[in-house]
């Protein structure tokens, strides 16, 4: 997926992004929903996943914590819902401290 909204050379690009049940807490699985727009005909699946950045800290922590395969979207505008997991306090600096 683009995140590049204006480009049409790349098939698939994401329109938008809302969080379900908003303001969640940090320890809450998350689910999103995820407008796309096809813009060619694609024929195999596609794989969407979801990163969690702490950039709090001076190197950057990036978690994978939601990825899921969808079927190729038909052309024009589709909205998926994708869930993910709450980030691993393990890979966060400081956030066991104290």
């Amino acid at each position: 997926m683009s995140l590049h909204p204006h480009d049409e050379t790349v098939p698939i690009r994401v329109e938008g992004v809302t969080f379900n049940k908003n303001p969640q807490l940090f320890f809450s699985g998350m689910q999103f929903n995820i407008t796309l727009f096809c813009n060619r005909v694609l024929t195999g699946a596609i794989q969407c996943r979801i990163t969690y950045q702490n950039v709090a800290s001076q190197r950057l922590n990036t978690q994978i914590i939601g990825t899921t395969f969808i079927e190729p979207p038909a052309l024009g505008r589709k909205v998926i819902v994708l869930q993910a997991s709450t980030p691993k306090l393990k890979f966060i600096p400081g956030a066991l401290d104290g």
